[in-house]
């Protein structure tokens, strides 16, 4: 993952750790969150071949945000 990020996550669910990160310039027009696996911990990530797991450019209004996720019922 290169360029610019921000809001990193970490939740660790059935065994594996996934990291999420959004993702693009303050003016760019497209937001994007991108994830990232790992059985072992924040060493050794690796990267979802079909990043990024969200985009959205349909937004009058554009920057970066930050990803979070929970975990529900």
């Amino acid at each position: 993952m290169k360029g610019w990020t921000e809001g990193p996550m970490v939740v660790y669910h059935d065994g594996y750790y996934y990291l999420t990160i959004t993702g693009n310039h303050v003016f760019s027009m497209a937001y994007r969150i991108n994830c990232a696996v790992s059985e072992n911990g924040p060493t050794s990530f690796e990267v979802l071949s079909d990043n990024p797991v969200l985009l959205n450019t349909d937004f009058k209004t554009f920057g970066l945000g930050h990803s979070s996720s929970v975990k529900g019922p």
